[in-house]
C-alpha cells in the first residue's frame, strides 16, 4: 500500500514588466507539493493575445 502525503498549493506572482501607467505586469506561479520522494515535473503554458500595446 502506498503512503499519501497532504498536498500543498501555493500561488504567487513574478513581476515581469511595468506598463506606461506604472502598473506591474505579473505572471502567476502555482506550486503543488508534497513530502513524498519521487520525480519532479515542470509544466509551462501560455496563451497569445491581450498584449499591452505601446501607443
Amino acid at each position: 500500500m502506498s503512503e499519501k502525503a497532504p498536498q500543498r498549493l501555493r500561488k504567487h506572482h513574478i513581476a515581469v514588466a511595468q506598463n506606461a501607467s506604472g502598473r506591474s505586469l505579473n505572471v502567476p506561479i502555482y506550486e503543488i507539493s508534497d513530502d513524498l520522494p519521487g520525480p519532479t515535473v515542470y509544466i509551462q503554458s501560455s496563451i497569445h493575445g491581450a498584449e499591452v500595446q505601446n501607443t
